[in-house]
């Protein structure tokens, strides 16, 4: 099911300013959402965690967070991402002009961080998938000792952007 073009995008459409990206449906921006949250530190670090925190016990304590904490904020950020049509510095000048656009800066700053760090992950499993095809897997320590892990990382970091720069069709395919 196809989303009607809201008034603020026929608004901007007819104004000669280019429409924001949408989701083609509820839908995939539910999977999308999920594949977000559950990410690839939950997949990578997640067996670990609950291995040295308790097992059930932690995974009890995990959902509570999830539920009372992450879900709550997950649906915020959409929300006011969604009735503002602004990305965060936007939304946050919108909600006070002197302050908002620091803490949406700020924001952008925190998830470029977090994510150079995943980007490094995403290399080392990247590396460690093509060392296992290739039949040649190391220790950590010697794998990540050279080079390659760094070449991982750029590789990781041209394909995200490749998938940005086709826009959200390409994601949702």
């Amino acid at each position: 099911m196809e989303n009607p073009k809201t008034t603020s995008e026929m608004t901007q459409i007819a104004a000669g300013k280019q429409a924001r990206p949408v989701w083609s449906s509820q839908r995939i921006f539910i999977i999308a959402s999920i594949a977000g949250v559950v990410g690839l530190g939950n997949i990578w670090r997640f067996p670990y965690m609950v291995g040295q925190n308790g097992g059930g016990t932690f995974i009890v304590a995990y959902a509570i967070c999830i539920f009372a904490i992450g879900f709550p904020i997950m649906v915020l950020e959409s929300s006011a991402g969604n009735l503002t049509d602004r990305g965060p510095v936007g939304t946050f000048r919108h909600l006070n002009k002197r302050w908002g656009p620091w803490i949406g800066w700020f924001l952008v700053a925190l998830t470029v961080s977090i994510m150079s760090y995943y980007f490094v992950v995403t290399g080392w499993t990247l590396g460690y998938m093509v060392d296992a095809i290739l039949g040649r897997l190391e220790s950590f320590d010697d794998f990540t000792s050279g080079f390659s892990s760094l070449g991982y990382f750029f590789a990781v970091a041209i394909l995200v952007l490749v998938v940005m720069s086709k826009g959200i069709e390409y994601l949702e395919k």
